[in-house]
């Protein structure tokens, strides 16, 4: 019996090394993966920031392509726009001049007509005149 009861104590002993070595090895190994968790992650990270970098870049030179494109289209526009209002006063002026021509023949016509000497353009009143205002507004418009 002592013999078992010796062989039970070496076999428990053995046991309990060898849980003592698989505990050791199992925390060598979790200790190994760990580092190779981090490493990775660590790699990972780079990679990531050296790829947002890169996005980054490539937007920023997207937004100073469109931005660029939109200032020559803004320039453009202004410049289409300029040359159309120029062209508009231009006509503006003809066409005022068309008129204020209709409207020196109409007085002149009138003026002669009713005898007139003097016609006063503006805001002049005179308390003997005659006022042809009326008339010739309708003669122009009726020119139409």
């Amino acid at each position: 019996m002592e013999a078992t009861e010796a062989l039970k104590a070496a076999q428990a002993a053995a046991t309990g090394e060898l849980r003592r070595l698989a505990e050791m090895k199992q925390q060598e190994l979790e200790k190994r993966v760990e580092e190779a968790v981090n490493t990775r992650e660590a790699t990972f990270r780079t990679q990531m920031d050296a790829r947002r970098r890169e996005l980054v870049k490539e937007a920023e030179a997207q937004l100073a392509i469109h931005q660029e494109q939109y200032v020559r289209f803004v320039e453009a526009r202004e410049k289409q726009l300029q040359t159309e209002l120029t062209a508009r006063r231009a006509e503006r002026a003809r066409l005022e001049a068309s008129i204020m021509a209709e409207v020196r023949i109409e007085v002149a016509t009138l003026a002669q007509e009713k005898g007139l000497d003097v016609v006063l353009a503006r805001q002049y009143i005179s308390v003997e005149g005659v006022d042809i205002t009326e008339e010739v507004a309708h003669k122009v418009r009726g020119q139409q």
